[in-house]
């Protein structure tokens, strides 16, 4: 009551006070904007997948540890391992993993294609790979996993059978033919390539 009384004596303290309000408001409008700006640049989608990835790789470190013999786990954590891109560490949890189940498909498949595809040479092992990508097709036909045969095919120099197994993938996997398709067309240029280098030899 008394600030008022004041305003109502001293207009300047009256127009000193509506200045202060209007700033106020200005800078909780301004505050409010750049946190909605904000919270739009934060990638909520990614970090939702990043928490999903770490959750479900402590539940599968988790029944490692409860079932250390079942082959299933050291297989996903493999495979989580190699997403992350510790290629040396997903091997070895591929090798444990056949250990406990030396005739999944999916676990020979998997390893097959570290061993085609590694970053890190030294771990590539195409005549491996070639024996567990075909043990695994053999079990398991499908239009991915003739990739990687068609892929191990084509690491130990056998073009022909790696066109002819990227051909039975788009028959097992029609949805997926562009891509094999394109395997296909990489496989016969680097041959091709490689024949004209021959020749101008």
């Amino acid at each position: 009551v008394a600030y008022l009384e004041k305003c109502e004596q001293d207009p300047q303290e009256r127009q000193r006070h509506i200045r202060k309000v209007w700033f106020s408001l200005a800078a909780y409008v301004l505050a409010m904007a750049a946190v909605i700006i904000l919270a739009r640049q934060i990638p909520l989608e990614g970090l939702t997948r990043q928490y999903e990835a770490k959750y479900l790789e402590a539940i599968v470190w988790q029944k490692i540890e409860q079932e250390a013999d079942k082959g299933l786990w050291l297989q996903l954590a493999g495979d989580l391992l190699l997403q992350r891109k510790m290629e040396d560490k997903a091997l070895d949890a591929y090798e444990r993993a056949l250990t406990f189940e030396p005739v999944s498909p999916d676990l020979m498949n998997n390893l097959a294609w570290l061993l085609l595809t590694s970053d890190n040479l030294q771990l590539r092992d195409p005549p491996r790979a070639l024996t567990l990508a075909r043990s695994a097709v053999i079990l398991k036909p499908l239009g991915s996993f003739l990739d990687t045969l068609a892929l191990a095919y084509w690491a130990n120099g056998f073009t022909e059978e790696a066109v002819a197994a990227e051909q039975d993938a788009i028959r097992a996997d029609p949805v997926n033919r562009e891509y094999y398709q394109q395997q296909i067309n990489r496989f016969q240029s680097a041959h091709n390539q490689s024949l004209s280098f021959v020749l101008i030899e």
